[in-house]
């Protein structure tokens, strides 16, 4: 797949568009302090549930090699945070999301925490294997996501276990028929056409509501005034696919 990308345009421009994309508007939003989720994570039985939920029968240790492959702002740093024993690396694709998650990583001293500036596709580069990767909200924006998934399945030991999570078609539905509109309007991920849009008036004639990403039965026009990168992002939307069950259903 590297091979191929590298000498496809269209599929250099996909991760292009990519990386370009979170670098300006990076995901989640970056944060400052991770106390809250330290408080969480510090009860040791909350960890042990978690690792049974990837290996019901396995005996518990807590000294796993994890990657976080499309790690975002926090979601390595996190991790690192979650499991103190373990040996935590995260890839990211997007150089403001590793300068994040480095930050975080100076702040609370995760030692057990390395990062780097990665693509999945090249993520054997890094010449180890893991007991687990976590891949989530990331696979549906590569240029062939079945190469992705292959790239992590390379680096997976034999015993070991991915958690992935990828966009499906039914809980976004509000989210494509706005992205069709701004298809048809020429509306781009962009400041200015953000700004130029009236999307107060647009969304009320539309009276889309938007439950699935803002977590309530809230109108699009109410929620527009509190997150404008998000609706940035989601609204003039880089690419993705979604998947149903049985696009997922392997042999």
């Amino acid at each position: 797949m590297i091979a191929q990308m590298e000498h496809d345009p269209a599929l250099r421009g996909v991760a292009k568009e990519v990386r370009d994309f979170y670098d300006r508007y990076p995901y989640p939003r970056p944060i400052a302090s991770l106390d809250k989720y330290r408080r969480l994570w510090q009860d040791p039985q909350r960890r042990r549930a978690d690792f049974h939920l990837f290996w019901p029968v396995r005996p518990y240790v807590e000294n796993l090699s994890i990657l976080i492959a499309g790690c975002g702002t926090s979601q390595a740093a996190k991790h690192a945070l979650r499991w103190p024993a373990a040996q935590i690396i995260g890839i990211d694709v997007s150089g403001t999301s590793v300068w994040c998650t480095e930050d975080l990583k100076r702040k609370y001293c995760l030692n057990n925490l390395q990062v780097y500036q990665l693509p999945i596709e090249r993520v054997n580069e890094l010449e180890g294997s893991f007991d687990r990767i976590v891949c989530t909200g990331v696979l549906h924006h590569l240029a062939d996501p079945d190469a992705g998934l292959r790239a992590l399945r390379g680096v997976l030991k034999p015993d070991g276990a991915m958690h992935l999570m990828v966009y499906a078609p039914y809980g976004r539905t509000g989210i494509y028929m706005l992205q069709e509109f701004c298809r048809r309007t020429s509306i781009h991920a962009t400041d200015a056409d953000i700004e130029m849009l009236s999307l107060r008036s647009t969304c009320c004639q539309l009276d889309i509501r938007w439950r699935a990403c803002c977590g309530g039965p809230r109108t699009f026009d109410k929620t527009l005034h509190l997150q404008t990168p998000f609706y940035t992002r989601e609204i003039a939307r880089i690419r993705s696919r979604n998947y149903s069950i049985s696009c997922t259903a392997v042999d």
